[in-house]
């Protein structure tokens, strides 16, 4: 756990900044304050499991224009992605390659971060949730059972 708090946790903050964050003008157009929000929760529940979120109020996640990304880098194809549940292709962001990203930066681009999240998530024995409302924010979960 100390290495995914380690290694996960700083992906996850730079995910909402990056990713997830808009500028101020686009928050401001957007009727949000100027100032985004990332928030970090653990805590652990009345039955035990241990929970570790990763909040942000940014853009979320846009599941149609994800979709053009996987097909326009030839990660899936047309008929792959229209097939697909949006859900499904949300999964696919924790898949080795996917960026949502449309230059490759020092903290971006590259694909490379939430496959290696989920990686130390299964290590550790944790399940993994991301639930997203388009303009509107994202929130990671990571949840241990009280057993684990």
């Amino acid at each position: 756990m100390q290495r995914l708090l380690h290694e996960g946790l700083p992906q996850l903050v730079r995910n909402a900044v990056v990713h997830g964050i808009e500028t101020e003008e686009e928050r401001i157009a957007g009727g949000k304050s100027s100032e985004g929000l990332v928030r970090i929760e653990m805590k652990r529940s009345s039955d035990g499991q241990l929970e570790l979120v990763v909040f942000d109020d940014g853009r979320g996640i846009d599941v149609t224009r994800l979709r053009s990304k996987l097909v326009l880098n030839h990660q899936k194809s047309a008929q792959e992605v229209a097939a697909m549940s949006d859900r499904q292709v949300v999964g696919l962001i924790f898949e080795p390659g996917v960026s949502t990203s449309d230059e490759v930066t020092e903290h971006a681009g590259r694909g490379v971060g939430l496959d290696v999240l989920l990686a130390l998530a299964r290590e550790t024995g944790a399940k993994m949730r991301v639930a997203s409302t388009p303009n509107r924010n994202t929130r990671f979960t990571l949840q241990w059972s009280a057993t684990a």
